[in-house]
């Protein structure tokens, strides 16, 4: 690895890729814009708000974050903020021609364009803090070891998790889901690994 000069003192909570450009977002609506991860550049993000992650889709670049704060567009440069809801969005992702952002309290909203948004309700009441699309499905992982399940993003279903654990961040490579968290309780990592999102193993980190 080769660390390289962001330009900001401002944490960095989440980074995306889309259309030949990284997005970095994060604290007071850092936003920064990259093409080729060395050289960066900082944006006005239209918000204050802290911004916990990015993503691509449709022609549009969406990042949302605090109070239900979302920005948008369409070339990483000039951006629009569209706030939905109360609620600290902390994941988002786009499949199937469909953007969903992930929050506190379970809570699910869907957008074809980024702009408009439709709540889809709270699950579990537990905070969702990470989505991925892949083997056309979204899978969103949070606290108390949740994980839902979609294929349009508007119905879900629970998956069984086998944990308790917080979980942080899941992704897809190689065939495979995986998510990371930590169990309190025992005091470690956690990583859960699934082939279809539905069935998870569970392994314990030192």
């Amino acid at each position: 690895w080769t660390i390289q000069n962001s330009g900001t003192t401002n944490y960095l909570s989440g980074i995306g890729y889309g259309n030949g450009l990284y997005v970095a977002v994060g604290m007071e609506g850092i936003l920064l814009t990259s093409p080729n991860g060395v050289t960066w550049n900082a944006h006005e993000s239209d918000t204050s708000a802290w911004l916990d992650d990015v993503t691509f889709g449709n022609g549009v670049y969406v990042a949302v974050g605090q109070l239900g704060t979302i920005v948008t567009s369409t070339d990483g440069e000039t951006w629009i903020s569209n706030g939905v809801s109360v609620f600290w969005l902390q994941g988002v992702a786009f499949g199937n021609d469909i953007f969903v952002a992930v929050g506190t309290n379970g809570s699910i909203f869907t957008s074809p364009d980024g702009i408009t948004w439709t709540s889809r309700g709270s699950f579990g009441g537990f905070p969702l803090n990470s989505v991925v699309f892949a083997q056309g499905q979204f899978v969103a992982v949070g606290g108390g070891g949740t994980i839902l399940t979609s294929s349009d993003g508007q119905t879900w279903s629970s998956a069984a998790s086998n944990s308790t654990a917080f979980l942080e961040e899941v992704t897809y490579g190689n065939g495979l889901f995986v998510a990371v968290g930590s169990d309190l309780d025992l005091n470690t990592g956690v990583v859960l690994t699934s082939a279809d999102g539905r069935k998870w193993d569970v392994l314990l980190t030192d």
